[in-house]
Parts: C-alpha cells; sequence; structure tokens
C-alpha cells in the first residue's frame, strides 16, 4: 500500500490528506490518552495528534492518536 506519511499531523488533517489522496483508504483510529494529560490541559487547549500509523492490510490504516497542546501555554 502506497499510503502518505502522517505522523505528526492533526487527526483533521490526516484524515483530510487520506480522503484527498487515498478516498479507497480505510481508516480506523486508536485513541490515547495518559491520566496526566487528560488532567493537566485543558479541553479548549488540546487536539489529537497522530504518533503511530500501520498498516493493517492492502486497503486499511491504523492511527493511534494522542492529545496535545493545542498552542503555546498562556501565562495569566
Amino acid at each position: 500500500m502506497d499510503a502518505p506519511h502522517l505522523l505528526g499531523l492533526t487527526l483533521e488533517e490526516a484524515r483530510s490528506a487520506l480522503q484527498a489522496g487515498h478516498p479507497d483508504i480505510k481508516l480506523k483510529i486508536v485513541y490515547y490518552s495518559s491520566p496526566v494529560i487528560k488532567k493537566s490541559l485543558a479541553f479548549c487547549d488540546r487536539v489529537y495528534r497522530v504518533v503511530r500509523q500501520k498498516a493493517l492490510g492492502s486497503n486499511e490504516i491504523e492511527l493511534t492518536v494522542s492529545l496535545f497542546r493545542a498552542g503555546p501555554e498562556k501565562n495569566h
């Protein structure tokens, strides 16, 4: 399978890239987040990013995504 490199992209960017260039590839998403991240990031400050990409056959990709801070930390 000739799939694009999706590591580091946001989940939305990865989905868009697959649909634009490889609409026949099925996408399986695995969500991972540690308890520390769940507590330390405010809901609006986080974004899912692709941390692992694995081919599951000739037309399916598994993406593992994890939460990351969307932007720089604000000092109040």
